[in-house]
């Protein structure tokens, strides 16, 4: 049963504790049941648990399944050392279950490790076994230790005596394990040379210090040394680690690890085996980096097409294993770990996060995605942010956007196909029907521009293709490549028609002449070509540049060429006679693109200084600077009507300029990454750009709206939302997308497009003229309800937003996520009001409460939080529950708030105080949802245990259990009268409770639909029919518990 698990989802392997916990061992025992008849209880031994960093969360699990008796037959033995999470869920068991060793008699131990040594060492005298059993002093790992140093390489008998005669005149005055370890490392490694005993020390402290256990040849590499160097200080430290079957390199217990790490002595001695442990992971942070450099590169596994998933690329296995060696598949998912381990570092290791993002970045995300470890790459990065806001805070922002990049990489559709492309030019064709894009992985791709699809893939470059762009009459497109060649494609059959060969260097900028007769090129070999479009040949070569030309463009009438250089300067030509005309000279950084106005009169130009100038074309006369982009402005354009200027730029934004005034007229924010190329449609409404974030957008010129993007499949929804009118209904999906409904007729009124990853929460404002959505790409988006338009993006969380709420006047919107935060945001700016610190665990719900002047949370750390909304403190911290809090709410005075818990239980808790009101028991299994009645005198809450139980608030008695579903109860709310109860269950059922009204109800379910029920009749009054859709909560009447639990 556990091998079919496995088979039918290898990603487990990676997946949660309590998924593993359920998939791979309760439902395989559960279905096992039949072949066990007859047998006996099975023993399951889990060793050393405290030496898992999840060892705690692992047995808060075990103990619920437990307890929920589906481990039949099964007993657990469990060993730990101290620790202070695992003994407080230790102390919940029966009396007798935990066995402290501390409390058992030394002399019951002593006599256990005399019959262990006896039999080990049969042949050695009592005489000897006593006094090393005295030496061990009830420690067993003492004695076994010293077992090892005896046996080893199968000594004979005289040997074996005189290792142990020897160990015990050493340590006859020393009975610390210390002292014997320090002895056997001093043999073992210390040195008269420091040469040879420093790397001998660095092999021991590399192999103690690793995140995981790793091969000596990781060894090697990392601790600068050579594998026989390693292969030495293994053999002579036999007694106390060893080289396993499977090549990595183990301790035999912990304590040699903390003994070796434990800060290193004050007192100068001649040798001290100790470990500066701050400083030994900076210095292995520097390794790892020095190995990725070293390694890394662009398309390392010479794949041939980002358009081929991994899966069907042959042998790519092999590939992977020849071409990232365990040396780097460490370094690329452990060196910030061991960065994240230093404390006051130097500065060369400060500057180390700047450089991997500038430097290191993509290549980092092809071997990550190569080796499949995406989820924890993204989370080495997301760990090292307290590092890099504690040291370098000027570079956090660069951190983050890195951090949002990859992870909306990883989690979204594309992370099947290894990323070693991106988006380097874009062109529109004169109808405005096609897009063109130039790619790095030598592509050249045509787009559609109503419906975003992929028409064609231009093959045959075999380099980058750094500029792309349509004739005049959109039959052909024009590509220069890194492989120092100019293209020209039938943009209909994708064939090519003509190679025109002679510069020298990349070719950064190509473009047809206005009649598409001639085609001209700018290259890093400093020269500007002209070349006939028919035939091939090499019309005009243009010189006089001295450093790379950047951009090339004809003017409307075809009789000059203008260029931009890295030497700062924008050069216009006759394209006839080859002669420069004028030299135009005022940036003060590389001139990345030019072009002209539509009636030649002027030339616009974007720089490396971060500004866009306006030239008149036939003085040579500086008209005008634009300044606002903060990064590289690396394309420009003028609107067909010559009135407004488009340009692309580092800081990942577009804008739109007026060319007359200068003034900014719309900045196009959306791109997660530099923006390389832009263009206006020929009718000057939309403008279509191109980023490194491997996308193209067009957007709306006057709105700023985003028109399209090309889209993957949509996915089921996650949770659903009346308005306040009840007209509309917003659904969450984990497409990436929002859905507006109308409630009446079914019909899909609007689609919300601009979340990365699966939206897992979603609400109404108050006056219904808005949405807010959290999701797992860690944003939360505010929407027009009516238009679908996106309002405003509030980005922030480091982790998945799974609970979003407005206040109750609509100002503001409140956000819980799994990076343990409350935030609030101001709903108008998109501002960042208060950050809520003070979970140490995900943040599963949040309130507001009626006033709106309070915040409440509840978390994965048990706690349930009271928060001040102006002045951001925590006014009261509600302790009592034992296990996750799933559910809060506050009650319609504000006077109480309820919670439900895992420990099976729901609270009530008196706001202003603190104090625990009542003590709701009854359920048998999580509370999932809880909820206040609208006069405040009850309680509902569903469980787990598939029951519903409506409560008194003020006695706390039990008023009501309802009994009808067959699966937990994941939502339950009051209808505004009070009159009815709803509940959603996972046995994809939504249930009302003493029917009153003809209220209409919103269900959810698997099946990919939303449902709108009549709650008298109980009949299927509208069925919502797109294929992407499935979950449900109504606002009325479903809590907001199940718009953010629904999927989970």
């Amino acid at each position: 049963c556990l091998a079919e698990a496995l088979e039918k989802d290898s990603e487990l392997a990676h997946a949660t504790l309590d998924v593993q916990l359920i998939q791979m061992l309760i439902q395989p025992w559960e279905a096992s049941t039949s072949e066990r008849l007859g047998l006996l209880p099975l023993i399951i031994v889990i060793d050393a648990l405290d030496e898992n960093q999840s060892g705690s969360v692992f047995l808060k699990h075990l103990l619920h399944a437990v307890g929920a008796t589906r481990l039949r037959g099964l007993k657990f033995f469990v060993t730990s050392r101290e620790d202070e999470q695992i003994s407080r869920l230790c102390n919940t068991l029966p009396q007798g279950t935990v066995l402290h060793l501390q409390n058992i008699q030394k002399q019951t131990v002593q006599n256990d490790i005399g019959l262990y040594l006896l039999k080990s060492l049969p042949d050695i005298h009592s005489q000897l076994l006593e006094k090393l059993t005295k030496l061990s002093d009830g420690l067993f790992i003492y004695a076994a230790t010293v077992v090892k140093m005896v046996t080893a390489n199968d000594a004979a008998v005289d040997e074996q005596v005189g290792v142990l005669q020897k160990i015990i005149d050493q340590l006859s005055n020393c009975v610390q394990l210390g002292d014997l370890y320090f002895q056997i490392v001093k043999d073992a490694i210390s040195h008269p040379d420091k040469d040879f005993q420093a790397p001998r020390l660095r092999v021991l402290h590399t192999i103690l210090c690793a995140m995981h256990p790793i091969s000596d040849t990781v060894v090697a590499q990392l601790a600068k040394t050579t594998v026989e160097v390693v292969a030495l200080v293994l053999k002579k430290l036999h007694a106390v680690m060893y080289k396993s079957q499977d090549g990595m390199i183990y301790t035999y217990h912990a304590s040699f690890t903390d003994y070796i790490l434990q800060a290193p002595t004050a007192a100068e001695t001649a040798f001290d085996p100790q470990c500066d442990v701050h400083m030994h992971h900076a210095f292995l942070a520097k390794r790892c980096y020095e190995i990725m450099e070293k390694q890394l590169c662009f398309n390392i596994c010479g794949l041939e097409s980002s358009f081929v998933k991994d899966a069907d690329v042959q042998d790519l296995q092999k590939c992977i294993q020849v071409k990232i060696d365990n040396s780097l598949k460490y370094a690329v998912l452990k060196w910030m770990a061991h960065l994240n381990a230093t404390s006051d570092p130097e500065e060369t290791l400060k500057k180390k996060p700047q450089q991997f993002v500038e430097e290191l970045l993509l290549f980092w995300m092809e071997v990550v995605n190569l080796l499949n470890v995406r989820r924890e790459g993204v989370q080495m990065l997301d760990m090292s942010t307290v590092w890099i806001d504690r040291y370098t805070p000027n570079t956090l922002g660069v951190w983050k956007e890195a951090l949002n990049f990859c992870q909306s990489f990883f989690s979204g559709s594309a992370s099947p196909y290894t990323p070693h492309f991106a988006i380097n030019s874009v062109g529109l064709s004169p109808d405005g029907k096609l897009v063109v894009s130039g790619n790095e992985d030598q592509s050249v791709c045509i787009w559609d521009t109503l419906t975003g699809d992929l028409v064609k893939v231009l093959n045959g470059h075999t380099g980058s293709v750094w500029s792309v762009a349509f004739s005049p009459d959109g039959k052909q497109v024009v590509s220069g490549s890194h492989d120092q060649s100019v293209c020209i494609w039938d943009a209909l059959t994708g064939d090519l028609v003509k190679e025109l060969d002679g510069h020298t260097g990349w070719v950064r900028s190509v473009a047809f002449s206005p009649d598409g007769k001639q085609v001209v090129s700018g290259s890093d070999d400093q020269s500007v070509c002209i070349w006939d479009a028919l035939t091939g040949d090499l019309v005009n070569e243009l010189s006089g540049h001295t450093d790379q030309v950047c951009s090339v463009a004809f003017s409307p009438d075809g009789k000059q060429v203008v260029s931009g250089s890295g030497g700062q300067s924008v050069y216009i030509w006759d394209a006839l006679t080859g002669d420069l005309v004028k030299e135009l000279n005022g940036h003060t950084d590389k001139v990345l693109s030019v072009a002209f106005s539509p009636d030649g009169k002027e030339v616009v130009s974007g720089s490396s200084d971060q500004s866009v100038h306006i030239w008149d074309a036939l003085t040579g006369d500086l008209l005008m600077e634009l300044i606002g982009h903060t990064e590289w402005v690396v394309s420009v354009a003028f609107s067909p009507d010559g009135k407004q200027v488009v340009s692309g730029s580092g800081d990942h934004s577009v804008c739109i300029w007026d060319a007359l005034t200068g003034d900014l007229f719309k900045e196009l924010n959306g791109h997660t990454d530099w923006v390389v190329s832009v263009a206006f449609s020929p009718d000057g409404k939309q403008v279509v750009s191109g980023s490194h974030d491997k996308s193209v957008h067009i957007w709306d010129v006057l709105t700023g709206a985003l028109v399209k993007e090309p889209n993957g499949k949509a996915d089921r929804v996650r949770s659903v939302a009346f308005s306040p009118d009840g007209k509309l209904v917003v659904s969450a999906s984990g497409d990436q997308s929002g859905y507006l409904w109308d409630a009446l007729t079914g019909d899909l009124v609007k689609e919300l497009n601009g979340h990365t990853d699966k939206v897992l929460s979603v609400a109404f404002s108050p006056d219904g003229t808005q949405v807010v959505s959290g999701s797992s790409d860690k944003s939360v988006h505010i929407w027009d309800a009516l238009t679908g338009d996106l309002f405003k993006e509030l980005n922030g969380h480091m982790n998945w937003v799974v609970s979003v709420a407005f206040s109750p006047d609509g100002t503001q919107v409140v956000s819980g996520s799994g990076d343990k935060s409350v935030r609030i945001w101001d709903a108008l700016t998109g501002g960042l009001v208060k950050e809520l610190n003070g979970h140490t665990d995900w943040v599963w719900s949040v309130a507001f409460s009626p006033d709106g002047k309070q915040v409440v949370s509840g978390g994965d750390d048990q706690s349930v939080c009271i928060w001040d909304v102006f002045t951001g403190d925590l006014v009261n911290e509600l302790n009592g529950h034992t296990d996750q809090v799933f559910s809060v709410a506050f009650s319609p005075d504000g006077n109480e708030v309820v919670s439900g818990s895992g420990d099976k239980s729901v609270h009530i808790w008196d706001a202003l105080t603190g104090a625990l009101v009542k003590k709701l028991n009854g359920h048998t299994g999580w509370v999932r949802s809880v909820a206040f009645s609208p006069d405040g005198k009850q309680v509902v809450s569903g469980g787990e245990d598939q029951s519903v139980c409506i409560w008194d608030a003020f006695t706390g008695e039990l008023a009501m259990e309802l009994s009808g579903h067959t699966d937990q109860v994941r939502s339950v709310a009051f209808s505004p009268d009070g009159k009815q109860v709803v509940s959603g269950s996972y046995d994809k059922s939504v249930r009302v409770w003493d029917t009153l009204t003809g209220t209409q109800i919103v269900s959810g379910s698997h099946y990919k639909s939303v449902h709108i029920w009549d709650a008298l009749t109980g009949d299927l009054a509208k069925e919502l029919k797109d294929p992407s859709l499935a979950g449900s909560s109504d606002k009325s009447l479903i809590s907001k518990t199940i718009e953010r639990l629904a999927s989970l």
